[in-house]
């Protein structure tokens, strides 16, 4: 990851890789203290998905544990980050579609808790995805000295195709898998699905009707998550998944500069 030259920027080696790996997310104009809030509730938040779990007796394995907390860490984190002016402001200055695309198909988490009672199923796709989430803020993002993408647009069309690639044989593989629960697959089937066309629909709404028009995509898809049976102790995620993905990061809005 290039070096953020910003005087807000933290000096600490530590830090300073947190600070830069967040506003490279989620646009440049935070402060540190700032990131620090979004950093600190993004793991309270997934502390409280791992407590409530214990409490709740779901008798989850570490590596359940573990999952869920990383997921819940990614997806709260994110509805912080993906909703504040500095990501609008960014999103405002794209002309393309192409890193709305890669961004959004590399959320593969509904997926994931398809596999979450078979323990080697739900360890490798959950290794898969923690390694394109770094290799995304490392080689896909804006790098925030220049404010340009490493990969140009053509490399990140390949991206995009690898990415639906996997999804569909993740989709493929849950009917293979033994013990899958239909409920689990239809549950991450029809969440990742909705996402993927709520996407194709807002990029081709007006600017001026696309956070109403997301707004309508979450509330359409909580009232069809009441028909689903999502995997206990992920009721939340839904309309997380939603917040951070299509109102906070796909919506534009015209907020100025």
């Amino acid at each position: 990851m290039k070096a953020n030259n910003s005087p807000l920027a933290p000096q600490n080696p530590i830090s300073r890789y947190l600070y830069d790996s967040w506003i490279q997310t989620c646009g440049v104009d935070w402060t540190p203290g700032q990131v620090f809030i979004g950093y600190v509730f993004s793991v309270l938040l997934a502390f409280g998905v791992l407590l409530a779990a214990y409490v709740g007796g779901l008798g989850w394995s570490w590596v359940q544990m573990t999952v869920a907390g990383l997921l819940a860490w990614d997806l709260f984190g994110g509805m912080i980050g993906y909703n504040h002016p500095a990501m609008k402001r960014r999103r405002l200055r794209e002309t393309s579609d192409v890193p709305v695309w890669h961004n959004n198909l590399q959320h593969i988490h509904p997926l994931i808790l398809i596999f979450f009672n078979n323990p080697a199923w739900l360890l490798g796709v959950t290794l898969y995805w923690f390694a394109t989430f770094f290799l995304y803020v490392e080689f896909l993002e804006i790098v925030p000295a220049t404010g340009k993408r490493r990969l140009s647009a053509t490399a990140q069309k390949w991206v995009i195709g690898f990415e639906i690639v996997v999804a569909l044989a993740l989709i493929v593989a849950s009917f293979v898998v033994a013990d899958i629960p239909t409920d689990f697959r239809l549950y991450g089937m029809v969440v990742y699905g909705g996402l993927v066309l709520a996407t194709f629909i807002l990029i081709r709404t007006p600017l001026v009707f696309q956070r109403t028009t997301a707004v309508i995509a979450l509330v359409c898809m909580i009232v069809i998550g009441l028909f689903l049976s999502p995997p206990a102790g992920f009721q939340w995620l839904l309309p997380v998944y939603f917040l951070k993905l299509l109102v906070g990061f796909t919506a534009k809005e015209n907020i100025g500069e």
